[in-house]
């Protein structure tokens, strides 16, 4: 089932309504991500100021969801002895079924599906990862008729009492997957047909034919033998035997084939032949429709199921991508509720700046960022409405005392989004900046040049750029952005930089919170420090003196689907370093307004170190060539010679797809990416096996300007010049060859007029031939002119938001059998055997990523 967005509230209310001290504690179980720690902290601070307890459990992947399951939510159904209770899943879940993972409905045949009760758990996902996992939009009620509920929608008045699953729309539910709907519900009750049925279908209704047509012809032969008598009948009166037969006419049977024409309208056409048709007696009963046949019916089923089928399978097959923010979400609940403050506000703006700074979620080619797409995408939208949040809740008044001042106050910054600015100088900032990066392309000697050159264009020296930023000249601060922002255009950088107006918009615009002496962070700069805790928590890179490895285990089964097997002793669950890096990121995001100092800044030399270890190992793999290009992606495998003592922190996930989006950006920026993609193998040797990333996928030119080099372009050049020569020639080939076997029927024809020999079939073969020869190069002009529109009309529709990697892995996973662990909610993330990656990357790219 699905709650629509402007409801939210009306579901949190009838929490507080029905929570009673008996009932067990609301369980929320949340993803690693930094959107969900900021949905987490929304949430958890609407709970307290309502006095709700709550239990809050961290799961890094569906074997953790499901081990969550088994300890926690099934104990509370009615069924196991509980007495219900309520889910909240934030940031996971919205991809598999949780009626059988997390319930495990499934696995007991549902065995509440006749009880009145019902199970009496509710379970509420708020996830932002697409697809969804259909059955629960639209299914999921428990088994029983609902009340209040119609094809999936919640509708007002809903109580919840038997219990289910229930997503929280953002939206796109109810304004994009109406078709979607259609198909599930369309398919839900329909019967199974195959082309089996539809054959046996029409074995009998020709035999039902058949015997009906044999009592027809007995009717007709008794008829008509009856009519024989009637005419051999002497009459002494013509006229009266004239008028019997008139009166028997009406009453002979007509049979249906009958061949009379039939006329366009009731008088005919007046310049044709065809006499008028007499107005039909209406005494006389026209036959009933006939109703169509069971093979027909069977075949419309069967054409109606399989159009729902591709339907599904379509929406299945996109990829993978991103929706709303799921912080974004809450905060509209607490908006909603009236409970809004600077505290939940800037919590949301950081979940909302986490999302570009993740390469799950946005295509990976932006090298140059001066048109790119997320100007006209919900981003920018949202970012608009923040700023107007932030305009509101801060009035220029506070804005400007929260500088002497110990509380914490928004502000709006034209300052460059470049990584930690006012927490390192601003060489490094700019030289760690992936965008800068791609487009100087900095791990080159003549990038480092290019970005010297950029400096002394802007009027900053050397000396200056490396001081830090409160060292820093304040002419240079204030007018940071706007030196960068006239040259940026000509570096390819112009997206980095705000508006010139620093206008309302919210278009490149930053967001600063100040705790007056305590300092101000940046809301670019917390997300990226909680993501570095996130991603490597206390695992160091070798820079520091010390590294931790993580102790999770692969599963021995020879491969594991995006659901988890549910008896798997060797099933995985949340590490305790898992756990200790969700609550140190969870209480770094904490409000502080009197603190001097902030939780966040003992990290910072963590998140420095990462980004220090992401360039020299992308630039080690870019300089030695080890970006290898495959048939449909490319392909860099880590070894400990590029990555030195920073090769254990890429057998993170978190750490392994920034990399590839550092590389990806790169090759981009240098003109050298393939469309298809990249992906990035990293050795965990401990566990003996390879951690997986698989990233991008979409058109290397969509979205985002990217300009490529002179030699590209020229080749691409060259190369439609040559197919165009070689179309040319073959077809000048044909055009000779058809040439010549006209001249030879010609000749063929002559010589047998001479002879006196006529014969006709010569002119129809070759007047066959010639159509023939005609309709297969129009044909064949047709399909390549057709095949043609469709590559550029593809082009045109190509989705890089969309990332085809998770289904490619997953199904040469299945096909193989190769020891794969699929369980990360990152579908584009697996952990694959040492001994078995060469086969599985091979096989992904012979079957490609269509």
């Amino acid at each position: 089932m699905y709650i629509p967005r402007p409801r939210l509230v009306d579901l949190y209310t009838r929490l507080i309504a029905t929570s009673t001290p008996t009932q067990p504690p609301l369980l929320i179980l949340t993803a690693l991500t930094v959107d969900a720690l900021c949905a987490v902290r929304i949430l958890t601070a609407l709970l307290k100021r309502d006095f709700l307890p709550h239990t809050l459990v961290p799961v890094a992947g569906y074997a953790d969801l499901q081990a969550a399951g088994e300890r926690l939510v099934r104990p509370l159904r009615r069924g196991t002895g509980g007495e219900g209770g309520r889910v909240i899943c934030i940031g996971c879940g919205g991809g598999v079924d949780l009626g059988e993972l997390l319930l495990g409905l499934e696995e007991d045949g549902e065995e509440e599906e006749g009880e009145e009760r019902g199970h009496g758990v509710e379970v509420w996902v708020v996830d932002a990862r697409r697809p969804w996992n259909l059955e629960n939009v639209f299914g999921n009620d428990s088994g029983g008729r609902r009340e209040r509920v119609k094809d999936g929608r919640v509708l007002e008045g809903y109580q919840g009492s038997r219990g289910g699953v229930i997503v929280w729309d953002d939206g796109d539910i109810e304004r994009e997957m109406d078709e979607v709907r259609e198909a599930w519900l369309g398919l839900r009750g329909m019967p199974e047909v195959t082309e089996e049925d539809v054959a046996l279908a029409g074995a009998e209704d020709d035999r039902e034919d058949r015997d009906h047509g044999a009592e027809n012809d007995e009717q007709d032969g008794e008829s008509g033998s009856s009519q024989s008598k009637r005419k051999r009948s002497p009459s002494p009166v013509d006229d009266d035997s004239d008028q019997h037969s008139d009166d028997e006419r009406p009453r002979q049977r007509r049979r249906s084939n009958s061949s009379v024409p039939i006329p366009s309208s009731p008088g005919g056409n007046p310049f044709s032949n065809q006499a008028a048709s007499p107005l039909p007696d209406p005494a006389i009963k026209s036959p009933p429709p006939r109703a169509p046949s069971l093979r027909q019916q069977k075949s419309h089923l069967l054409r109606l199921r399989r159009r729902y089928e591709s339907t599904l399978q379509t929406y299945y097959d996109a990829g993978t991508w991103t929706s709303d923010p799921v912080s974004i979400m809450l905060y509209s609940l607490a908006e909603d509720l009236g409970r809004e403050d600077n505290d939940l506000l800037w919590l949301a703006i950081v979940g909302v700046e986490s999302i570009p700074l993740s390469p799950f979620n946005l295509p990976l080619n932006t090298a140059n960022s001066s048109s790119h797409s997320r100007t006209t995408t919900k981003q920018s939208l949202i970012k608009t409405l923040l700023t107007d949040e932030v305009h509101r809740l801060n009035p220029p008044s506070l804005s400007t005392s929260s500088s002497r001042s110990s509380t914490p106050a928004l502000r709006l910054t034209p300052d460059p989004p470049l990584p930690l600015l006012r927490h390192w100088t601003l060489y490094d900032s700019l030289l760690h900046s992936p965008s800068l990066a791609h487009a100087l392309q900095t791990h080159r000697p003549a990038g480092l040049k290019r970005l010297h050159k950029l400096l002394a264009k802007m009027g900053i020296s050397l000396s200056e750029s490396h001081k830090g930023w409160p060292h820093l000249d304040p002419e240079v601060k204030r007018t940071l952005g706007e030196r960068l922002g006239r040259l940026g255009e000509w570096y390819g950088v112009g997206g980095l930089i705000p508006d010139d107006n620093g206008g309302r918009g919210g278009k490149g615009w930053g967001f600063v919170r100040s705790w007056g002496w305590g300092g101000e962070w940046s809301a670019v700069d917390v997300a990226v420090v909680v993501s570095a805790i996130l991603d490597i928590g206390s695992q160091t890179t070798s820079d520091s003196t010390t590294t931790t490895q993580t102790t999770a285990t692969l599963s021995q089964r020879p491969h594991q689907t995006l659901t988890p097997p549910s008896s798997s002793p060797t099933t995985p669950t949340t590490s305790a370093s898992t756990t200790s890096n969700f609550f140190t990121a969870l209480d770094a995001l904490r409000p502080h307004p009197t603190k001097t100092s902030n939780p966040l800044t003992p990290y910072l030399p963590l998140t420095q170190n990462l980004y220090r270890a992401i360039n020299r190992t992308g630039s080690a793999l870019l300089t030695k060539n080890s970006i290898r290009n495959l048939r449909t992606f490319r392909l860099g495998v880590i070894k400990a010679e590029d990555a030195g003592g920073d090769a254990g922190v890429f057998c993170q996930p978190g750490a392994l797809g920034r990399l590839g989006g550092w590389v990806w950006g790169a090759l981009a920026g240098a003109g050298d990416a393939a469309s298809g993609g990249l992906v990035l193998a990293c050795l965990d040797a401990e566990r003996s096996v390879w951690v997986v990333v698989g990233l991008g996928g979409g058109d290397s030119d969509a979205g985002d300007g990217v300009q490529k080099k002179g030699k590209t372009a020229k080749d691409k050049k060259q190369r439609a010049e040559e197919k165009q020569r070689k179309l040319t020639e073959k077809a000048t080939r044909k055009a000779a060859r058809e040439a010549e076997k006209a001249s030879r029927r010609r000749l063929r024809r002559d010589r047998r007029a001479a002879n006196g020999d006529f014969d006709s079939s010569d002119a129809e073969s070759s007047a066959t031939e010639s159509c023939s020869s005609i309709s297969s190069s129009s044909t064949s002009s047709s399909t390549s002119s057709s095949s043609s529109s469709s590559a550029g009309k593809g082009s045109r529709k190509a989705q890089p938001f969309r990332n085809p990697f998770p289904q490619a892995f997953q199904a040469v996973a299945e096909a193989t059998g190769a020891r794969v662990r699929l369980d990360a909610f990152e579908h584009c993330v697996v952990e694959v055997r040492k001994e078995d990656l060469a086969g599985f990357l091979e096989e992904v790219s012979l079957r490609g990523l269509g």
